[in-house]
């Protein structure tokens, strides 16, 4: 008979095989205590709930995390440590050998009675790389002989359904951004472009769960490494985010996006 700290973290990697679209009913069981032979834990139903709840904060489950995915096949280009243009590779064998290619960072910012905010999506729980994590507003992979400001007009269409005017959208500059996490190696060129729009109209697409807004201290605080930020989301309701919960540290903020702030 498994013990309780034996069937832990066997639920915790059923649950991260299990597809997110599936609706799991039931954790554990708590049958009629007369009966229960063995094992006795299961009959302290609140003792297991409250220990799968902290285990599975503890490891950051995320239901379908690990699951079988198609090869990601589309093409990148792919260029040298000075953007020498190199030829063009899929995009799975670019993030295992971390090639370097390029792709667009989309930020937003709104203005409101708690002043200056910045807009961040939760990614779906679909996402190959960190499922439910939340990530700046909007970004995505330059395709292969695709231009870069066309680039961040289809992210901004297909991720949040966002049509701006091309010429609201403010080119910032350049960054350069490395990430190496198990096999995943990134090594990106990142156009960032900062979009200002005090009522965003956000229609997510099937890559993002959800938009949250916040106040620009609270950001600030959160990229200097705070535990914790708080915020709100599209329809108002307050929400807190964990300093593990974000899809790595953005370093276009404090060298373009935040001046560009300032200045307005």
């Amino acid at each position: 008979m498994l013990e309780l700290d034996e069937y832990l973290p066997l639920l915790a990697e059923c649950i991260r095989r299990i597809p997110p679209e599936l609706t799991v009913h039931r954790l554990t069981g708590d049958g009629a205590k007369r009966h229960l032979v063995a094992p006795l834990w299961p009959a302290d139903k609140k003792r297991v709930l409250n220990a799968v709840a902290a285990r599975f904060r503890q490891e950051d489950v995320v239901q379908g995390s690990r699951r079988a995915l198609p090869p990601e096949t589309e093409a990148l280009d792919v260029v040298s440590e000075t953007m020498a243009p190199l030829g063009t590779a899929p995009r799975s064998r670019v993030h295992a050998e971390g090639l370097w290619h390029q792709v667009v960072h989309g930020w937003i910012a709104s203005r409101g009675p708690d002043g200056v905010s910045l807009w961040f999506q939760r990614r779906a729980f679909t996402k190959r790389d960190f499922p439910g994590q939340y990530d700046l507003a909007v970004g995505g992979h330059v395709d292969a002989g695709e231009d870069w400001r066309a680039a961040m007009a289809r992210e901004l269409r297909e991720e949040l359904g966002l049509t701006p005017d091309p010429a609201r959208l403010q080119y910032l500059g350049l960054c350069r951004r490395e990430t190496d996490a198990g096999a995943f190696h990134d090594r990106e060129f990142g156009r960032v472009f900062l979009l200002w729009d005090d009522r965003p109209d956000f229609r997510p697409g099937p890559e993002v769960a959800s938009m949250v807004r916040l106040p620009l201290a609270a950001f600030r605080a959160a990229a200097a490494g705070a535990p914790w930020a708080d915020g709100f989301r599209a329809d108002g309701t307050p929400v807190r985010i964990f300093s593990w919960q974000w899809a790595g540290k953005p370093v276009d903020f404090e060298t373009l996006v935040l001046p560009a702030l300032e200045r307005a």
